[in-house]
């Protein structure tokens, strides 16, 4: 028998099977699924996730600045304690912090909970791009809270830093990774400086290799050139040679912020465009002629260039080199045979000396990895955890129904035992 002692309730609670389907947990107000943790004395129910929940909690990613208490909602039903994630007021319980004036339902603590299971216990890390020291969290892809890194501005998952005193700002570990100087290739003659903030008036920074305005986000920056880069175009490498462009590699982006001149046939172009930074060279996908086959060095047949594949009902397949999408808007050498493809800036991608030395494996790279299968681990440990709460639940309903199919066999086969006719 296992019991619980909760800050929730004054008594303690018995986990058993519930006697009513309709049962709801007094934490969460969600359905009971048949076991709860349930007091004899006044009919308490409780989830047993929810049974785990602390009576504080510090250092919640929504709120990391103070402590979270779980208390019950405010006794006058004029004067609810509403949730400031989802909004909603009819949780019984709530995470609060009264000095904010802050408060989370049990069901958003638990979502954000489960969305951010990387290591207890952790000290604070300090990074050149944040004054303050950093804790890391994995969160999921769903990203139900919607939140943006400060590095990059895109929508926030995987290995993710948060900072305790700025409840604003969260990091993607791949953002932090980022040296505080780096020469680039989209900017060969000086080297470029990372920037938390734009060095120019508000609403004036692009980045100067999408052509993308950007107000939020950091920028690596060059202050004689004034050439500027943001860190998902700094985290580009052009790969693709051609005869059109020999000076060097050329980089496809899929839209650029504005128009630009196509080098090759003089008309504008804004999509599919393989530009090369350094001499704004600038060319449509349809103005660089491309060998209708090509040979790469990873596949035993030869590829075809088509302008379009699509593989069944996928809406995109991962290229075998990049791994990055391929959709069906991509030309693309492909083995019809082997369903296998890569973008045509990927075909000899793994002849390019200088992107050989950058790919190289460092014991710091060897580190990175070995932390991001770390979080990938904690993540897929408490989904099983989660699958099998459910099959428990499920073997728990079988076994109640066959042993009440079998209490109604024995008194079916007592009642014939006692009929006159069986006698």
């Amino acid at each position: 028998m296992e019991i619980l002692n909760h800050s929730s309730h004054e008594h303690p609670l018995v986990l058993c099977r519930t006697q009513n389907e309709r049962e709801t947990c007094n934490l969460c107000s969600k359905k009971i699924d048949y076991v709860a943790f349930t007091c004899s004395e006044c009919g308490f129910l409780l989830h047993k996730k929810c049974g785990t929940l602390p009576r504080e909690m510090r250092h919640h990613l929504l709120h990391p600045q103070h402590p979270l208490l779980l208390v019950p909602n405010h006794p006058d039903s004029q004067k609810p304690f509403i949730c400031s994630q989802c909004e909603q007021k009819n949780s019984p319980f709530v995470f609060r912090c009264s000095e904010c004036d802050f408060n989370i339902d049990v069901t958003c603590f638990l979502r954000t909970q489960a969305a951010t299971g990387l290591p207890s216990g952790q000290n604070p890390r300090k990074i050149h791009c944040h004054q303050h020291g950093l804790l890391l969290h994995y969160i999921g892809d769903d990203n139900s809270m919607g939140r943006r890194c400060s590095g990059c501005n895109m929508l926030v998952s995987g290995p993710t830093y948060y900072c305790i005193e700025c409840p604003d700002f969260l990091l993607h570990k791949s953002c932090s990774q980022f040296a505080e100087q780096i020469q680039h290739p989209f900017h060969p003659k000086h080297p470029l400086s990372l920037l938390t903030k734009s060095p120019y008036r508000p609403g004036s920074l692009s980045c100067d290799a999408c052509i993308n305005k950007f107000s939020n986000g950091f920028v690596f920056h060059c202050g004689e050139c004034k050439f500027d880069l943001d860190l998902n175009c700094a985290s580009r490498m052009p790969s693709l040679r051609h005869d059109k462009h020999i000076e060097h590699p050329l980089n496809l982006f899929e839209e650029t912020g504005r128009e630009v001149v196509c080098s090759v046939c003089g008309k504008t172009c804004r999509e599919h465009i393989y530009r090369c930074i350094a001499c704004n060279f600038n060319a449509h996908d349809t103005c660089l002629p491309f060998p209708s086959t090509n040979k790469h060095k990873n596949h035993q047949h030869l590829l075809s260039l088509k302008k379009s594949i699509v593989k069944g009902d996928l809406v995109w397949f991962p290229c075998e080199v990049c791994k990055k999408r391929i959709t069906p808007r991509h030309q693309v050498y492909y083995c019809e045979d082997c369903s296998y493809g890569v973008h045509i800036h990927c075909v000899d991608v793994e002849d390019t000396p200088a992107l050989e030395a950058d790919s190289a494996w460092t014991l710091e790279d060897i580190k990175n990895v070995q932390a991001e299968a770390d979080a990938l681990a904690v993540e897929m440990e408490a989904q099983l955890h989660a699958l099998s709460e459910k099959l428990q639940s499920f073997f728990k309903k079988y076994l109640i129904q066959l042993n009440h199919k079998s209490e109604f066999k024995d008194k079916m086969t007592g009642q014939n035992l006692n009929h006159p006719k069986s006698k």
